[in-house]
């Protein structure tokens, strides 16, 4: 990639300092200039002195600075977007993002400098935005008079001072690619002593060059990167250019695909080489997204007093920190105690208490528990940066692993953002932690992280608006339509448009923004000697006086993508739906939940009884349902250890009843946990169940037309089935007048008697629980304990119950149990014989299943449809 400036050559031996428009044109000529010396057979040379004219007018202030030490402090871009963002929130609290107003702020103070746009001028009374920003413009001025401080935009007015005053004598300057000189610009270049503009070589913009139409934008990627490759592949010595527009925002798609081009065989090592790439992307992630500092991040949360359950459980398994290789698996088993607790949040005491078995992680632990009581709540940023750093050494961060030599320049970069997070303290008050560490998270946003190649590879992939002075042996433009192409022209919101206009600010009329977007694209097309363009939608108006009519289709690489370069191993269908036949050992754990989940799903009561998977226990606010299941359970067994009868209910007073309600509830729900509203979480889930019970007691059992005593509740018996032997219980038995069983199984969710029907029932409890009472039992409910939804629904001999919820066999009811009793002996004696296949009753079983990970439903439905 070279510059359109041709005569760096002639300034080989003169000390003459180059400035460019932009950093990126700065750095092309740096480049630039080290190529021409090593082609010239230089091994070693005095570095040329090239700057953009944002960090030319810094070096200046720092030559000034150093020798008149009552020059002010010259304030970083990030301290004065800070210093902004401070004197905004204390004008305005209410504003939505004050960050992003404090950027558009300090950019329209650069504009006022550079432009030299007046302060006393009644534009600004017209304007309301303006007027604010004007005040805050006010605010920042005194504070900088106050401080000595002055910021970069100050520094427009301050270098042709300093010049007149003789402070400073500036070396011999060239300067390059500039358009739109601005009065604070031609002020400084008027009083150089030495000034030339360095020429641009002969550009000839193309004409009718060859245009692509794609499917989509991918599909315009691809091709632009195969494009890339071919030429590549013929002329290794090309220097080839692709642009494409809004890089930053396409920068996944674009590196993901370059990447399968470019290196097919990546995909077996998980990543091409960094350092030594074809091409080079001119955007990188934010320094934000890598795994590394993400990570740490992390870490910084045990600073809090309580720690959100991801959180936790992320630190307890992270690999980040000392010890995580050696005790993985103990941390692994520390976690699921921690997420077996079910908190929202923990604290930093319950986490050390969950790692009891874990001697380096509770180690780690106890030294950032030292540091966090150390710390004050509020500090200044400089002393959070160290805080920050010490917790994390703490913790042994970044780890026992071998670091690569990029994870060792995110190490580095990590470093340098705490360093720069220590500087903005001099322009901020004390802050609190969350504060502190929202400012790092902003600051590793702006960050970049570590890109792939450099200028030195054959391939440079930029933003299309970069395109501007630079050049290139061949070109490809993608993305040319009308969407994304010519780029919106932004002008300063927060000064009023009458007075850029008058100023003559770029892009501040009509005429400017076309003259702007038309030098955008013609530098596009005149970026190489050969050009090559596509679009996918409808091509941009202001392009196609550059492209040919007719479609042409450039020398692509016809190579293969990973996913289709490796051919596909043979693969061996095997019958998998039946496991080895369980073998009884001892108590058989699971009860009657092995006839639900056999009935409901064949490999679901596999993969939980025999393989005991799971799924990691997850965090929720107060109870979960199975909690507020278990309170209602025992609940309703000492309820009715007190009344015993439906006639004793009936005697009950209201407010004896609720009384009873009341001092069972308290009972039941008598649980320790920690955590500031468990008490508001107990009181309102007692204060629930007293209602609920009170209406179901009121409303469904005392209306029963067959009186009844509840002879147990909560009974265990043991059950054989088929040979398998299941200690189950059963929730309630009421004994009825003609001497025969009521049994009566509580639910808190939505049930149905069709839940009762065979084949494969899907709460087929209760006819287990009828199985063991034998002939007796002559009907089975399900207790639907569901606010405004009480009933009894169920399946009896006669009718005991009002309701069509009900429904009565009369003298079927014999042959229905037996029926019953043999389908649950053959779902058990198929759990016996290892059936194990992937079958679900019906698709909302697969809702709630704790062994996703294991199932192959997926597979079945996909080859059902393949079928059809």
């Amino acid at each position: 990639m070279l510059s359109a400036f041709p005569v760096l050559s002639s300034l080989d031996e003169e000390k003459t300092v180059i400035v460019a428009r932009t950093p990126l044109l700065a750095s092309v000529i740096s480049h630039e200039f080290a190529q021409h010396q090593m082609a010239s057979g230089h091994e070693t040379w005095e570095r040329r002195e090239v700057y953009s004219i944002d960090a030319w007018l810094a070096a200046c202030w720092q030559e000034v600075r150093f020798s008149n030490a009552n020059i002010p402090a010259l304030l970083s871009p990030l301290q004065e977007t800070l210093l902004w963002q401070s004197i905004i929130e204390d004008d305005t609290p209410g504003l939505f993002d004050p960050a992003a107003t404090a950027r558009l702020a300090r950019r329209a103070a650069a504009v006022m400098a550079q432009w030299q746009i007046p302060v006393e001028h009644q534009g600004w009374d017209d304007h309301q935005d303006g007027g604010r920003f004007l005040g805050w413009w006010t605010q920042l001025r005194a504070r900088c008079r106050e401080q000595d401080w002055m910021t970069r935009a100050d520094l427009w007015g301050a270098l042709p001072e300093w010049m007149e005053r003789g402070i400073y004598t500036p070396p011999a300057i060239a300067s390059a690619g500039f358009i739109d000189i601005s009065p604070a610009l031609n002020k400084v270049l008027q009083r150089l002593p030495k000034h030339r503009v360095l020429g641009t070589r002969t550009i000839s913009v193309a004409k009718r060059v060859p245009v692509i139409d794609c499917a989509d934008f991918g599909a315009e990627v691809e091709t632009a990167a195969r494009w890339a490759r071919a030429r590549f592949e013929d002329s290794p010595d090309e220097c080839l250019g692709v642009f494409v527009p809004d890089l930053a925002a396409h920068r996944s798609l674009v590196e993901r695909t370059f990447n399968r081009i470019f290196y097919p065989a990546a995909a077996l090592r998980f990543g091409a080489p960094v350092a030594d790439c074809v091409f080079h992307l001119h955007t990188a992630a934010p320094l934000l997204e890598h795994p590394l500092v993400n990570g740490a991040l992390v870490l910084l949360e045990l600073a809090r007093y309580r720690i959100d359950q991801a959180a936790a459980s992320t630190i307890v398994r992270s690999r980040f920190t000392r010890g995580s290789l050696a005790e993985r698996d103990q941390r692994a088993i520390a976690d699921l105690k921690l997420r077996r607790d079910r908190n929202l949040d923990v604290s930093l005491r319950e986490l050390r208490r969950a790692a009891e078995q874990c001697p380096i992680l509770l180690s780690n632990f106890q030294k950032v528990d030292s540091l966090v009581h150390a710390r004050a709540a509020r500090q200044s940023l400089g002393e959070w940066s160290r805080f920050f750093a010490d917790l994390l050494e703490a913790v042994g961060w970044p780890g026992d692993f071998e670091l690569t030599s990029d994870e060792q320049d995110v190490v580095e970069l990590w470093k340098e953002s705490l360093s720069t997070l220590a500087t903005l303290g001099l322009v901020t008050r004390t802050v609190s932690f969350e504060q502190a560490q929202t400012q790092l998270r902003r600051l590793l946003g702006g960050t970049t992280g570590i890109g792939r190649g450099d200028l030195f590879s054959p391939v440079q992939i930029l933003d299309a608006s970069d395109a501007d002075g630079l050049q290139f042996d061949a070109a490809f433009v993608a993305g040319l339509d009308d969407a994304t192409w010519p780029p919106v022209i932004d002008v300063s919101p927060l000064i009023p448009l009458r007075l850029q206009r008058e100023c003559g600010v770029p892009a501040s009329n009509q005429p400017s923004i076309q003259n702007e977007r038309k030098r955008l694209t013609q530098a596009l097309f005149a970026a190489a000697p050969s050009v090559q363009v596509s679009y996918s939608e409808q091509m941009a108006p202001i392009a196609r006086s550059f492209v040919a009519s007719n479609r042409s289709r450039p020398a692509l690489w016809k190579g293969k993508l990973p996913v289709a370069s490796f051919e596909y191993g043979a693969t061996i269908a095997i019958d998998d739906t039946n496991a080895p036949p369980f073998v009884i050992n001892g108590d058989v754990r699971g009860g009657t939940s092995i006839i639900k989940s056999q009935s409901c799903c064949p490999f679901k009561a596999f993969a939980e009884i025999r393989l005991q998977a799971r799924t990691q226990e997850d965090g929720c606010f107060g109870f979960d349902a199975r909690e507020r299941g278990g309170f209602l359970h025992q609940a309703m067994e000492l309820v009715w250890q007190e009344l015993k009868t439906q006639a004793r209910l009936k005697a009950t007073t209201e407010s004896q009843l609720r009384e009873v309600i009341a001092n069972v509830v308290r009972q039941a729900v008598d649980v320790q946990r920690d955590g500031v509203s468990f008490a508001q979480v107990q009181a309102a889930e007692r204060a629930r169940l007293e209602v609920l019970i009170y209406e179901w007691l009121t409303t469904v059992e005392a209306a029963r037309t067959v009186p009844f005593t509840v002879e147990d509740v909560e009974r265990e018996v043991t059950v054989d089935l088929s040979g398998l032997p299941l200690n189950v219980r059963i929730d309630r038995i009421d004994r009825i007048n003609n001497g025969s069983l009521i049994l009566i199984d509580y639910k808190s969710g939505k049930q149905s008697k069709t839940k009762l029907e065979c084949p494969r029932p899907e709460e087929p409890q209760l006819l287990v629980y009828a199985a063991a009472k034998g002939a007796e039992v002559e009907g089975v409910f399900f207790g639907q304990l569901r606010p405004r939804e009480l009933r009894l629904p169920g399946i009896a001999r006669d009718r005991h119950i009002k309701g069509p919820q009900i429904q009565v066999l009369g003298d079927k009811w014999d042959e229905m149990m037996e029926a019953a009793r043999l389908e649950v002996a053959r779902i058990a004696q198929d759990f016996l014989d290892g059936k194990a296949a992937v079958d679900p009753v019906k698709h909302g079983v697969c809702n709630f299943c704790t062994t996703a990970p294991f199932c192959r439903i997926s597979e079945h439905r996909a080859a059902d449809e393949d079928d059809e």
